[in-house]
């Protein structure tokens, strides 16, 4: 500060390189002693910030699962490692390595030393040079206001649990497309077998529930043209159809063509609705893998149909 020579000019510049006003008149002499001053402003250094402890501690809690590490800006050993190293997981000191923010290479070494890449890492400071130099390495670079620690700190936190929200939208959306594909594993060797610990009718009833309010799964693979058929004038993409008897009162057409059937017969509908046979009606036959039905034409009637 009391070098008017060297620091008028490189103010005047900097002025100019962010376009402020230049036009200031900057004092030739001072009576500030620039030394004495730095001096000063290092005193107040001596004694750590509590928000900024605290802000560490928090930070470092098992339930945050953070590590911590400090890049220092001072000039020589003056006992900061003694007070402060203690507080981090990592202490890179620019006395010791020659270094100061915003060089890259102190940033690499934190990095270095925490086994981490630069997009691991979220770097919290005060200076926007040395938030913009980490910020080119990659790093997630947050500004911290004096006064305000905590509530920077709330960046970070705020980004994993994103990445924790984002995941776990992938990790479902994936889980979707699996459970709602008709050729999964799920359907054999989970979904049947937990339908046959239901009786039989009751089952069936579920799943045309289940399909007609298109919680199902379905068949997301086109069918080979080789099994193209033509019926009645009509092209039909397979020859596998569902008979009539399964949907009574044509309440999942759409599902049972998502499932991959070429056709679909509905009903039988009788003109009036009609209960059919007593329960139980339905049985199953597990060594054939087949059912005998006695339903007997329960269905809701031509009206309501």
């Amino acid at each position: 500060l009391n070098d008017t020579k060297t620091n008028n000019p490189a103010y005047l510049r900097y002025l100019h390189r962010h376009e402020l006003d230049t036009h200031m008149v900057l004092p030739q002499k001072t009576m500030i002693d620039g030394s004495v001053l730095f001096a000063r402003m290092m005193e107040m250094a001596e004694t750590p910030n509590e928000c900024v402890v605290e802000l560490v501690h928090w930070l470092k809690r098992a339930h945050q699962g953070y590590r911590v590490a400090a890049l220092t800006n001072n000039f020589k050993d003056d006992g900061v490692r003694d007070r402060l190293a203690p507080l981090f997981d990592v202490f890179v000191e620019s006395a010791v390595e020659g270094l100061r923010k915003p060089d890259p290479r102190l940033y690499m070494r934190a990095c270095n030393r925490l086994d981490v890449s630069p997009s691991e890492v979220v770097f919290l400071d005060d200076i926007p040079a040395n938030l913009r130099a980490a910020a080119e390495l990659g790093i997630t670079a947050v500004q911290v206001e004096i006064g305000r620690e905590m509530q920077a700190v709330e960046q970070p936190s705020r980004l994993r649990n994103a990445v924790w929200a984002t995941s776990g939208l992938v990790i479902g959306g994936l889980g979707y497309l699996y459970v709602t594909d008709a050729s999964a594993g799920i359907h054999k060797y989970i979904s049947t077998p937990l339908m046959r610990q239901l009786d039989a009718e009751q089952a069936h009833q579920m799943a045309i529930n289940a399909m007609k309010h298109s919680v199902c799964p379905v068949d997301r693979k086109s069918d080979d043209s080789v099994l193209e058929i033509e019926l009645w004038g009509k092209t039909v993409t397979n020859p596998i159809g569902v008979a009539a008897g399964f949907d009574k009162n044509g309440e999942a057409i759409d599902a049972l063509f998502g499932l991959g059937f070429g056709t679909v017969e509905i009903g039988s509908i009788t003109p009036e609705a009609q209960q059919g046979n007593p329960r139980p009606r339905i049985f199953r036959i597990e060594e054939n893998d087949a059912v005998i039905n006695r339903m007997g034409l329960p269905n809701c009637g031509a009206a309501t149909a």
